[in-house]
């Protein structure tokens, strides 16, 4: 009786040891086959090591108005207008001529006027009013401060059409510019930009500005790319008026190195278009001014910094001078 209990026993063990066997040949079968299929992989652990990738946001945009206080005369002033757009790789420049009508709390005159009177932000208010939006920073170059900056840029070249020549009699500086492809250096370039006998005055002045800045910008990309620090450094440390603080160029660093590792070429050259009045006034085309909207993308982002209490901005051709009539845009 023992022996017939341990023989189904063992009988009984190795039925079970078999089946067991059986359901791991089969599983391992069938996980083959699943693999081979496609359908179903190895089960694998693993951990993302890849950076996450910065993206600009909408606090990195930001509008500044450039000047170029040369001396003490509106064609040795220079007025340009920026919007930096991160996000989408672009700097907008947009040249405005010195004569440009404005109108601030009723009073009337050029942003020249208005930055002789008032300063910076007599200036800034008079460029606001009239375009239609805000100017969020500012910074003022000298002859000196000027050159110092554009001395961390690449030198660009620039094609003239006329032989500039020019005595200073107030500085005693004199001014030769040859006809045809010129090299300019940062001396050169400020004596480009404060020329004051353009054959067509101040709209072929902040033209040719307007295209100088720009090949500036583009041309110095690489160095942008690689020397970000220095460069911004060397312009903060130029000895221009600004309200840019250091915190200001830490808090945009990373959304300026994204532009400059993104796009070699992000600068766009705006030119603004117009007539002049009876009183000599350069007076924006309505047109113009609210295509700026779209131009520095205010029409996507907004630009709530500008209180309605505010003088309005110029916004429709019936609100310009009485001398204004549209002209054709080209």
């Amino acid at each position: 009786m023992a022996k017939k209990s341990t023989k189904i026993a063992l009988t009984y063990v190795i039925t079970i040891v078999v089946t067991v066997v059986i359901i791991l040949v089969v599983g391992l079968i069938a996980i083959k086959k699943t693999n081979r299929s496609g359908s179903i992989s190895d089960i694998e652990v693993t951990s993302s090591t890849e950076p996450e990738v910065y993206t600009p946001g909408v606090l990195d945009n930001q509008t500044t108005l450039f000047v170029l206080d040369a001396e003490d005369r509106m064609s040795a002033t220079a007025f340009v207008l920026t919007r930096l757009l991160p996000a989408e790789k672009r700097l907008v420049i947009v040249p405005l001529q010195s004569d440009m009508y404005a109108a601030v709390n009723g009073v009337e005159g050029t942003i020249y006027d208005f930055y002789r009177s008032d300063g910076i932000q007599g200036a800034k208010r008079a460029v606001e009013n009239v375009c239609g939006l805000t100017a969020e920073k500012y910074m003022i170059f000298d002859k000196s401060s000027f050159e110092t900056m554009a001395a961390h840029f690449e030198t660009v070249n620039h094609i003239f059409s006329d032989t500039l020549i020019y005595e200073n009699e107030k500085t005693g500086e004199v001014t030769v510019i040859r006809e045809g492809n010129c090299s300019l250096d940062p001396t050169t370039m400020r004596k480009a930009f404060t020329y004051p006998d353009y054959r067509n005055g101040e709209t072929e002045r902040a033209a040719l500005i307007g295209e100088i800045v720009t090949d500036f910008v583009n041309a110095s990309g690489e160095r942008l790319r690689t020397s970000m620090d220095q460069v911004f450094s060397g312009i903060l440390n130029s000895g221009a008026e600004t309200d840019i603080t250091v915190y200001d160029y830490d808090f945009k660093k990373e959304a300026l190195q994204y532009m400059a590792d993104n796009s070699s070429e992000c600068a766009e050259l705006v030119l603004p278009s117009g007539v002049y009045d009876a009183e000599g006034r350069y007076v924006l085309d309505a047109s113009f001014v609210d295509s700026l909207r779209s131009w520095f993308s205010l029409d996507i982002y907004g630009d709530d910094s500008f209180s309605e209490d505010d003088s309005m901005p110029i916004d429709s051709a019936s609100e310009l001078p009485a001398a204004y009539s549209a002209p054709t845009l080209e």
